[in-house]
C-alpha cells in the first residue's frame, strides 16, 4: 500500500470511529472515568519548590501503597464461588507472604523518601537564609570590631 492510498484509508477509519463514538452515549462517560483513574498516578504539582513536589509524590505513594491480597470470590456463576474460595484459601499463605515482603519494601522506600524530603527542606531553608544574608548590605566600617 502506498502512502497515497494510506491517507484516505486512515481518514475513513477516523470517520468511522467518530460516527461510532457519536452514536454511543457512554463513550464520554468512559473517557471521563479513565481520565479520573489516570489522575491517581500523576504527581500533584501545587508548589514550585522541589521538596513540596517530593512531599506530594510521597503522599501519593503512601495512598497507593496498600496491597490487598484477598481477591473477591464473587461470581455470576454460583458454582464458581466455592472453587474461587478454595483457590484463594490454598494460595493465600503464599501470596500473603509475598505481599508482606512487598509492603516492607514499600515502607522502607517511603521512609527513605521522607528522610530525603526532610534533608531537602533543610537545605532549601539554609540556601534561603544564605541568599537573604548575601542581599543585606554590609554595615559601614566593614567587619571591624571595637576591643
Amino acid at each position: 500500500m502506498t502512502s497515497d492510498e494510506l491517507g484516505p484509508l486512515v481518514e475513513r477509519i477516523r470517520a468511522d470511529a467518530r460516527s461510532k463514538e457519536a452514536s454511543n452515549p457512554h463513550v464520554g462517560d468512559v473517557r471521563r472515568s479513565l481520565k479520573e483513574l489516570g489522575r491517581r498516578f500523576e504527581p500533584m504539582r501545587r508548589n514550585v519548590s522541589g521538596s513540596s513536589r517530593l512531599r506530594s509524590v510521597i503522599r501519593q505513594a503512601e495512598r497507593l501503597s496498600f496491597i490487598d491480597h484477598h481477591v473477591s470470590t464473587a461470581s455470576r456463576k454460583r458454582y464458581l464461588v466455592p472453587v474461587k474460595r478454595g483457590v484463594r484459601s490454598a494460595v493465600s499463605w503464599y501470596v500473603g507472604a509475598i505481599v508482606a515482603q512487598v509492603q516492607d519494601f514499600i515502607r522502607a522506600n517511603l521512609q527513605a523518601l521522607r528522610a530525603a524530603s526532610r534533608a531537602i527542606d533543610a537545605l532549601e531553608q539554609r540556601v534561603q537564609r544564605l541568599e537573604e544574608k548575601a542581599e543585606d548590605p554590609p554595615l559601614a566600617g566593614g567587619d571591624e570590631r571595637e576591643s
